[in-house]
Parts: structure tokens; C-alpha cells; sequence
């Protein structure tokens, strides 16, 4: 079960990093991110299945936008990104919550067992690989994570530093981009990673992060989306956000490194 890995691996290799740290959905560059920090974190092994599924020398990163890109394609796609959960909720209801199970917690869970079973062909399988690395980052982006409107968050406009952007704007990219370059946030995320409670991350269930990732949202999503006036953000509690997205995207990370260990490791 994801969260019960065995996870002494991925300590070795964060411990690694900490000394080293020291010397849509989230769009496309939050995706890369999280997929270039999660392949850090991943053991020889996982990294052998990797290519073994996408071929010599694959790296999550080449398949990180894989899942946002596809949607034109395959609209039926789009719900899988999101798990509307109402304000009100005190906890989820996959019922009620995930109709049909056409939401980002059931569809990861879905292409965590195909993946692990592997009996598809080669091609389904890999397909179903790349889904994975992008709904798994997609499970920790807080604005997916709340009930309708959708519209609501692409149409009501906020002030955040010198930016005016929508809510869904802010925060799929626009709150990364206010950090610096890919390169940049990357090191940040590392930096996140490496000085963090990562043991603490890498517990629970995929509706345990599912709920937290809610939680989050209720905190610093609805705020913005509440109120006839305009939502405006800067200075120290600018930055506070800029954290709370930096540790977002750790957690994604160290998240798909643990569901991906998790997968070969039974």
C-alpha cells in the first residue's frame, strides 16, 4: 500500500542531498520539477524499470507533461486531474466526491495497479507510466482540490506581487514563475526536500494526501476566491505563499518517488 514503503532507500539518497543542498493542473514547468526531483530520489532499481518500460536512459522528466498534453486528444481525460471536494466536507467521500471514479485519487490508484500488474501490452503500459508521473504531481496542487465552480477560479482575478492573474493562473504556474527560473525552483524544491520532515511525507494514503492537499486549499485557495474585492498579496505574506508552494511541489515529489518505489517494490 503507497505510504507503508519501505522507505530506508530514499533516505540514503535524501541524506545525499541535504549535504549537497548545503555545498493545469501545476503547468508544465511545475510538472518538470516535481519530476526532476522525484528522479533524484528513486533507487537503481525503479530507474532500471523506468527504461524498461520507456526505453534506455528514460527519465521521469520526458514524460512529466505527458498527461496535460494528452487532453486534447482525450477529453475524457480532463476530470482525472481534479477531485472536487465542497468546503463543507469533513472528509472524503470517493462517492460523492469521485463519481464514477473519474477523479485524480481514483486514477492514480487505477494506474498504480495496472502498472504493478504490468500484463498490458508494452505501449498501454507505458501510457499508463506517464499518466501516472503527472496525475501523482497533480494530486498535490491545491486549487484541484475544491468543489465547483471551476469557473470561479479561471475568472476571478488577483493582484499577487506585480502580476494580475486568474486564481487557476496563480496557482498552475504563476506562483512558480515568481520564484525565478526552472533551474531556480528546482534548487528550492531540493533545498525543501533535503531540510524537510520527508519521513512524515511519505506516510499515509492517497486519500490521506488527498485530504491534507484540501486542507490546503481551504487555508490559501478560497481566501482569494471569496469577496467582492480584489485580492491582493505581497511582501512577507507573499513570500509565506511562495513557501507553502515550495513545499507543495517536495511533496510531490518525494510523493511519486514513494508511489513509484512502491509500485516494483511489491
Amino acid at each position: 500500500m503507497v505510504g507503508r514503503l519501505v522507505w530506508h532507500s530514499i533516505a540514503v539518497v535524501l541524506l545525499l542531498n541535504a549535504f549537497a543542498a548545503k555545498g493545469s493542473a501545476w503547468a508544465d514547468q511545475g510538472h518538470r520539477i516535481v519530476a526532476l526531483a522525484a528522479e533524484d530520489l528513486l533507487s537503481e532499481r525503479a530507474k532500471r524499470r523506468v527504461d524498461l518500460f520507456m526505453g534506455t536512459d528514460a527519465q521521469l522528466v520526458d514524460f512529466a507533461t505527458w498527461s496535460g498534453a494528452v487532453m486534447a486528444d482525450r477529453p475524457e481525460t480532463r476530470p482525472w486531474q481534479a477531485i472536487p471536494i465542497k468546503r463543507n466536507a469533513t472528509g472524503i467521500d470517493l462517492e460523492r466526491d469521485c463519481p464514477a471514479g473519474q477523479c485524480v485519487t481514483a486514477k492514480v490508484r487505477e494506474c498504480i495497479g495496472i502498472v504493478r500488474l504490468g500484463v498490458r501490452r508494452q505501449e498501454e503500459m507505458a501510457d499508463y507510466l506517464k499518466m501516472l508521473i503527472g496525475l501523482a504531481a497533480d494530486l498535490q496542487q491545491p486549487a484541484l482540490s475544491i468543489g465547483p465552480p471551476e469557473r470561479t477560479r479561471t475568472s476571478k482575478m488577483v493582484t499577487i506581487g506585480d502580476r494580475r492573474m486568474s486564481v487557476m493562473e496563480a496557482w498552475e504556474g504563476g506562483l512558480i514563475e515568481l520564484m525565478g527560473t526552472e533551474e531556480e525552483v528546482l534548487e528550492r524544491v531540493r533545498k525543501a526536500i533535503a531540510e524537510g520532515p520527508w519521513a512524515d511525507w511519505t506516510t499515509g494514503t492517497l486519500t490521506d494526501w488527498t485530504w491534507e492537499n484540501h486542507l490546503v486549499a481551504r487555508e490559501r485557495v478560497y481566501p482569494m476566491l471569496e469577496g467582492e474585492g480584489q485580492f491582493t498579496m505581497d511582501g512577507p505574506e507573499l513570500e509565506s505563499l511562495l513557501e507553502l508552494v515550495t513545499e507543495r511541489l517536495a511533496k510531490s515529489s518525494v510523493r511519486l518517488a514513494v508511489i513509484l518505489e512502491d509500485v516494483w517494490h511489491k
